[in-house]
């Protein structure tokens, strides 16, 4: 049976299931490295490395809250760590 975790905003979501799966083998995200390869998962710990890795570059470049961030890119993995690394800066 699923865990509920409760939120009001997409990044409260994020916060709180990072906090509750980090540690654990938990996959939340599927990868394919290359088309003739196998999917890969990818690990709470390292969704929230990523996500707060891209949301510090954003911060030493003078992105904060309220400023337009656009994302150019194929539909995978990474669109949408920085997607949620925009929205924990505040764009």
């Amino acid at each position: 049976m699923p865990t509920v975790v409760p939120f009001e905003t997409l990044t409260e979501l994020f916060l709180n299931l990072s906090q509750k799966y980090n540690g654990t083998d938990k996959k939340p995200f599927y990868y394919k490295p290359s088309p003739d390869q196998p999917y890969e998962p990818i690990l709470w710990d390292q969704v929230t490395d990523d996500v707060y890795s891209i949301a510090t570059y954003l911060m030493e470049r003078g992105i904060e809250k309220g400023d337009r961030v656009a994302i150019l890119s194929e539909n995978r993995y990474e669109w949408v760590a920085v997607d949620m690394a925009i929205q924990l800066v505040g764009g």
